[in-house]
């Protein structure tokens, strides 16, 4: 089943009939419907001691008046803390719709528990015809109401006092107008736990294929439990907005909240999750420091979790400084694992005495659900070395001093400011071609004679660097021996270039190039084994080493294979590659 459609849950249990320690009840969430409309049915069951064993599954109602459109089922044990106590409790939920008018009964649920069968109480709903009621083109939209749902799904029902608890709620209809007209979605205030949402865009909407119900996600929320033991998260609820607004209620859910192991640290504050703590490194403080002047010092709590503010550590005041209250910088945001992120506390610190001055903060200890064990962090601390004025300046050499009283005296005197006056050109209204013109001929002529002059003097020399290179590269041969040397050094291969470019045309994904340079490669292996062995590569391996042979055979398959193959995959040529240098390095040894 795609959905889990709630409209009444855990809430049951206020009602229950009670039969010595097992307790059972069926309820709907009307008496009076219409042949059009869908009704909630819920059926509870607690079983409380260790002694209870049921015996047999839970026998349903009959409901062949009814079309089941859709079910789901929940069970939680706990431990009760009064009566300490198993208590194990099931909860299941259908969505009828009624084939017929007239007054149907809803029968007894049974189960049994240590050989005796307990039941619910039979009730009966009234169902009227929905054609002698309304007209069908006149349907009002309390009726259309019936038909939206809110629905919250946890991802998890057992969990820690102050671990985070993933609720995700949806907007069930069969009219898919219904959808844009749900508003004002308001989450549960209750004093046992903190609700923030993750997420509050809409996802697609979903049809389920058994029942033709449509569904669509509306919110995703992180609940913390505060307390631990059973507790209930009220309902969500929400408006439907249409010429008027008619509340939505969603169903209630249960939640297992675990106690913390035993044995916390004296100094937990609380936390559960993963935590650290840093402070203000005293290198990046202004040097020197001097007493009765200001500090910034910057205590942060980095984690994910439960993080706040609220049991953050503080810096511990003592005589030797006067502390501040902090400035809170939070850089946060709600994820499915809790509240990730940073708080920085930027506290004011005047330390008040010369010398050493520790600045500490309190303890601070966290308990990790993961590993399910706490962790101290113990306190963090930095020493700070405050020095008088008078000590500051004994301290400075005699070049920092006299730097500071020139610079004290060119701050006192007053710097004369000199008078300026611009100066005017008289305007020429004149202008004498005949100069400008020749002054142009005889600047260009100069520069012709330079330009050939310059010329003729680089081909000389260019044409002289050309012949002695010539004369040092030309090979001086005198045997057939050494004429064979030079022919094979000219067939030389350089795999590790080869490799290379081939390499970064796979990461540049210019597939079509690797395939021509790789062609490439395989023709230079080629040319040189006929050098060096008088046949080609393949032929020599086959010849000298048969599991080569099979490999580079291997590599022409699957390599012909993906330059044909009408998507290439990136990872297959990285392999071939990594194969190829295997066996194109053997023509080396």
């Amino acid at each position: 089943m795609k959905h889990i459609w709630f409209s009444f849950i855990l809430s049951i249990f206020s009602t229950i009939t009670s039969y010595g320690q097992v307790y059972i009840s069926s309820e709907t969430n009307v008496k009076e419907t219409t042949t059009n409309d869908i009704i909630s049915l819920t059926i509870a069951v607690e079983i409380s001691g260790e002694d209870q064993v049921q015996e047999s599954p839970i026998k349903l109602p009959d409901f062949q008046r009814f079309d089941v459109l859709d079910y789901n089922s929940e069970q939680n044990t706990i431990i009760d803390p009064v009566r300490k106590v198993r208590v194990n409790q099931m909860v299941y939920q259908f969505l009828l719709q009624p084939k017929q008018s007239g007054s149907i009964k809803i029968g007894s649920a049974l189960v049994k528990v240590n050989g005796k069968m307990y039941k619910s109480e039979p009730f009966d709903i009234l169902v009227r015809d929905v054609s002698k009621r309304i007209p069908d083109n006149t349907r009002n939209l309390a009726s259309q109401n019936n038909q939206t749902y809110l629905n919250v799904k946890l991802d998890d029902h057992e969990v820690y006092k102050n671990q985070p608890v993933v609720a995700t709620l949806s907007v069930i209809t069969r009219d898919v107008d219904n959808f844009r007209k749900v508003k004002n979605i308001q989450t549960p205030k209750s004093g046992n736990i903190l609700v923030q949402p993750i997420s509050l865009t809409r996802s697609d909407i979903e049809q389920d294929s058994k029942s033709g119900l449509l569904s669509q996600i509306v919110g995703i929320y992180i609940i913390f439990p505060k307390e631990a033991g059973p507790v209930e998260v009220p309902a969500f609820t929400a408006e439907i907005v249409d010429h008027g607004a008619t509340r939505l209620a969603s169903n209630r859910t249960n939640i297992s909240v675990k106690h913390l192991p035993a044995g916390a640290p004296e100094d937990f504050n609380n936390f559960v999750g993963n935590f650290s703590i840093d402070m203000t490194n005293v290198e990046s403080l202004p040097q020197p420091i001097e007493i009765n002047k200001p500090l910034d010092i910057v205590v942060k709590l980095i984690g994910r979790g439960n993080l706040s503010a609220h049991n953050m550590p503080k810096i511990i005041p003592t005589e030797d400084y006067d502390v501040f209250p902090p400035k809170l910088v939070k850089n946060l945001k709600v994820e499915k694992e809790g509240i990730v992120g940073d708080i920085e506390a930027h506290y004011v610190i005047v330390p008040k005495k010369a010398g050493n001055i520790a600045i500490k903060t309190e303890k601070m200890a966290f308990f990790n659900p993961e590993k399910k064990l706490y962790k101290d962090l113990g306190e963090k601390s930095i020493v700070l070395r405050a020095m008088t004025s008078l000590e500051i300046e004994n301290a400075k050499s005699t070049m920092q001093k006299v730097n500071e009283y020139t610079n004290t005296v060119l701050d006192k005197v007053n710097t004369p400011v000199l008078q300026t006056e611009t100066l005017k050109l008289s305007e020429n209204k004149g202008m004498n071609w005949q100069v400008i013109f020749g002054n142009l001929a005889l600047i260009g002529a100069m520069g012709m004679v330079i330009y050939l002059v310059r010329n003729r003097y680089q081909k000389k020399k260019l044409a002289s660097i050309i012949k002695e290179e010539q004369l040092k590269s030309r090979p001086k041969i005198t045997t057939i021996e050494e004429t064979e040397a030079l022919l094979r050094s000219k067939s030389s291969l350089n795999l590790t270039s080869h490799f290379n470019y081939l390499e970064n045309l796979l990461i540049q994904k210019k597939y079509s190039e690797f395939f021509t340079e790789f062609a490439n490669l395989e023709a230079e292996v080629d040319v040189k084994s006929n050098h060096k062995f008088g046949h080609p590569y393949a032929h020599h391996l086959k010849q000298t080493n048969e599991n080569l042979y099979q490999k580079y055979t291997l590599i022409k398959d699957s390599l012909n294979t993906e330059k044909y193959s009408p998507i290439i995959n990136g990872e297959k040529l990285d392999y071939i590659l990594i194969q190829s240098k295997e066996v194109f390095s053997a023509i080396e040894n």
